[in-house]
Order: C-alpha cells, then structure tokens, then sequence
C-alpha cells in the first residue's frame, strides 16, 4: 500500500496552503509524521477508554461486593536505615542555676470569703451594683418609666 493511499485511508489532507494561498503536496516525510501522530493519538485514546472502562467495572465489583479482597500477609516492614559512620552531636549544655533570692514571693492570698461569709459578701457586690447603676428601684416597683 502507498504512503499517500495510507495517509487518506486515515483522513489526513495530502496537501497544505504555503504563503501565497495555493495548495501544495504535502513531502513524504510529513505524511509519515502525520501518520505516526495520528497512530499515537489513536492509541491514546483507547488506552483512556481502557483505562476508564476498567475503573468502572472495579466501581461495579466493589458495589456488589466483590472488590480487591486483603492480603493474607501483612506488608513488608520498610527498610531499615544505615547507621551513620559519624555519630550526631552531643547535646548543648542545660542552662546555668539561677541563684535562688534572699526573698521569697510572697505566697498567693486566699479570699477572706468564704463558706456564709462568702455567700454575704456575694449578696452585697450584688445589691451594690443595683444600687450604682439604679436597677433596685425599678425591682422594688418605686420607678414607674
């Protein structure tokens, strides 16, 4: 079979426009690399469908139950490592001691509230407030806004 019989058995144009606008015969040699594309683009394309076809029946066989079952033997563990020749280095020294103050902190202060007294002191900050910001009257029904 002929290179140009080859070339429209495919569907690729035997001639090109050059500059001037006339068609002109395409030379042997980019009828052969038109034709190689044109088989690499073929073969792509099914390997896609394949590809995509095969995806698929996976989807289906797992839906019914019949996916990709687990391996009797558990993986292999990843290899180990080399030991270096050269060891890392030491670790940095831990900081120097502060020395201790003549005056220790003085010791958190406990609430002077607490139990009943607490509760009392609790009731008072409450009513205070009130108070201050003028609510107790309006509770106790004396302001009538």
């Amino acid at each position: 079979m002929s290179l140009r019989r080859d070339a429209v058995n495919r569907g690729i144009r035997l001639t090109y426009e050059n500059t001037s606008g006339k068609r002109v015969r395409k030379p042997n040699s980019r009828l052969i690399r038109e034709i190689r594309n044109h088989d690499d683009d073929i073969i792509k394309r099914r390997a896609r469908q394949t590809k995509d076809m095969i995806g698929m029946c996976q989807s289906i066989m797992n839906i019914l139950g019949f996916g990709k079952k687990p391996n009797a033997t558990p993986p292999s563990p990843p290899p180990k490592k080399k030991p270096n020749a050269i060891p890392p280095p030491p670790p940095p020294p831990p900081p120097p001691m502060k020395k201790p103050s003549a005056i220790p902190p003085p010791p958190p202060k406990k609430s002077a509230a607490t139990g009943a007294n607490m509760q009392k002191k609790l009731i008072e900050a409450l009513e205070a407030n009130l108070e201050r910001r003028g609510i107790k009257q309006r509770l106790n029904g004396n302001d009538r806004s």
